[in-house]
C-alpha cells in the first residue's frame, strides 16, 4: 500500500510536465534523462522589452496631449491666433498660420493614434505589431514634414536646430530600433495573438 501511494504521488507530480516537450521526444518528467534539459516554455506576456513600449506609450500620450493642450491655449486663450496672420507684424509668414493648423491636427490625430495603440497593445491584438510599425513611421514622418515646415520660414529656420531636429533624430532611432523588434521577436509573435 506505502507502494502504490508512492506512486500515485509521483504521477501526480509528473501531470505539470506532461506538456513541456525534451530534445529526446519524450513528454514526461524522468523519461530520457540524457537526452538534455526540459526546455522553457515559450516567451510571451507583456514583460521583457515590451514594458518598455508599455512606459513609452503612456509617456507619450501624456506628452501629445501636454503639447496639444499647450498649444490650443497659446493660439485661442492667450491671443496668438491674431499674432500668427497678422500680417503687419515683424516675424509675419504665409506659412504661419498653415503651420499652426497642421501642429494642432498632427498633435489630435497622433493623441488619438496613442491611445488606439495603448489599447492595442493590452488587448494583446494581433494586428498590433503592425500598427505599431506604420505609428513609429507616422510619427516620424509627421516630424519630417514639421522641418519642412519650419524650414521654408526664415524667423523660425533656428529652431530646427534646437528642436525639430533632434526630435527627428529621436523618432528615427526608435523607429530602427522597435520595428525589426516587432516583426522578428519570438515575445511578440506570442503574446500578440487575439
Amino acid at each position: 500500500m506505502g507502494e502504490s501511494r508512492r506512486k500515485a504521488n509521483r504521477n501526480q507530480g509528473t501531470s505539470r510536465w506532461r506538456h513541456v516537450g525534451r530534445r529526446g521526444g519524450s513528454t514526461e518528467r524522468g523519461a530520457g534523462r540524457s537526452s538534455g534539459a526540459l526546455t522553457k516554455p515559450p516567451l510571451s506576456g507583456l514583460g521583457g522589452w515590451l514594458w518598455l513600449v508599455q512606459v513609452g506609450l503612456a509617456l507619450q500620450l501624456a506628452v501629445f496631449a501636454a503639447q496639444l493642450a499647450g498649444l490650443i491655449r497659446y493660439l485661442f486663450a492667450d491671443g496668438g491666433w491674431p499674432a500668427i496672420i497678422d500680417s503687419q507684424a515683424p516675424d509675419y509668414h504665409p506659412l504661419m498660420a498653415p503651420l499652426a493648423v497642421y501642429e494642432l491636427a498632427e498633435l489630435a490625430v497622433l493623441l488619438l493614434a496613442t491611445a488606439m495603440m495603448l489599447a492595442g497593445f493590452y488587448r494583446r491584438l494581433q494586428a498590433f505589431p503592425a500598427w505599431i510599425a506604420l505609428y513609429l513611421l507616422a510619427c516620424l514622418g509627421a516630424v519630417a514634414l514639421e522641418c519642412v515646415f519650419i524650414l521654408l520660414m526664415p524667423s523660425t529656420r533656428e529652431s530646427v536646430l534646437q528642436n525639430s531636429l533632434p526630435a527627428l533624430l529621436r523618432t528615427a532611432v526608435l523607429a530602427a530600433a522597435w520595428i525589426p523588434y516587432f516583426r522578428r521577436s519570438l515575445r511578440v509573435r506570442n503574446t500578440f495573438v487575439h
